[in-house]
């Protein structure tokens, strides 16, 4: 055997020492949910559907992933509190997507870095929550970072990344049933403020006129992956991990970059 050759044959003997195993271990009936809101680029459409040819590259990235690792999915869409409780209960392999807390780490799979904690380089994407006031209503010194005004009030969509972190900051909240509710109340003077990361917003409300106002720096910044269920990442963790790991290269394909280096994905193995 040449030395081209061998060489050749001990690159593919290590590639599948790498996706081998994910491929033995596809999951039957892995059921994978995006939310059932519109959130371009990244997610497009409204409801249970996925539109296409353009589903939007998150979408797109989830089948690549599949693709890559030679495995099946039935790939739907659930309101985000209904995906977070079907994670939790296990009819749901995988969720796209949730942003990390310690709550949900104790929960819900998460890729983790050898510290154990939430690895920044398998994110599939990173934002900052922000809190927003209607633009003809912006309370003077509402947040300085650290400490919100006292008497104002905080809308958080129920069961999603910023009800946590409201929570633990101590803000009065005022639950919200969905992104779609959110701006609406808000203008109507329900709560004070909003909580979100800019990406959940319309374009429009950031845009013109009555554009929202970004008030004080961001509260916190936030890692945001595909979720696994526990019962998943425990009877197929080695699909579990090549699929972030798929994911995440395939993320850095698909996504829109505006400006600025992403971290690389790790190997599956690390």
């Amino acid at each position: 055997m040449g030395r081209t050759k061998l060489s050749n044959t001990l690159l593919l003997a290590a590639a599948l020492a790498v996706v081998g195993p994910a491929l033995a271990d596809c999951p039957p009936q892995l059921r994978i949910s995006f939310n059932h809101e519109a959130f371009p680029p990244s997610l497009k459409g409204q409801g249970p559907g996925f539109p296409e040819p353009d589903p939007g590259w998150l979408v797109l990235a989830t089948r690549a992933a599949l693709q890559q690792l030679g495995c099946k999915a039935e790939l739907l869409r659930l309101p985000h509190r209904r995906m977070d409780l079907e994670l939790q209960g296990g009819q749901l392999g995988l969720g796209l997507l949730f942003g990390y807390t310690p709550e949900r780490g104790a929960l819900l799979g998460f890729p983790l870095d050898a510290q154990g904690r939430p690895d920044a380089r398998r994110a599939i994407a990173t934002t900052a929550l922000r809190l927003y006031a209607w633009p003809q209503r912006v309370p003077a010194q509402a947040w300085n970072g650290e400490r919100l005004a006292p008497g104002l009030t905080v809308g958080v969509v129920q069961g999603t990344t910023q009800d946590g972190v409201a929570q633990r900051r101590g803000f009065t909240v005022v639950p919200i049933r969905g992104f779609d509710s959110a701006l609406p109340m808000l203008k109507a003077q329900r709560f004070d403020l909003l909580l979100v990361n800019p990406e959940a917003l319309p374009a429009a409300a950031l845009e013109g006129p009555e554009a929202l106002v970004p008030v004080g720096p961001p509260v916190q910044r936030t890692l945001y992956f595909a979720a696994s269920s526990r019962a998943l990442l425990a009877r197929h963790p080695q699909f579990v991990q090549a699929f972030w790991a798929a994911l995440c290269q395939a993320s850095q394909r698909l996504q829109p970059r505006e400006g600025g280096e992403s971290l690389p994905c790790p190997a599956q193995a690390e």
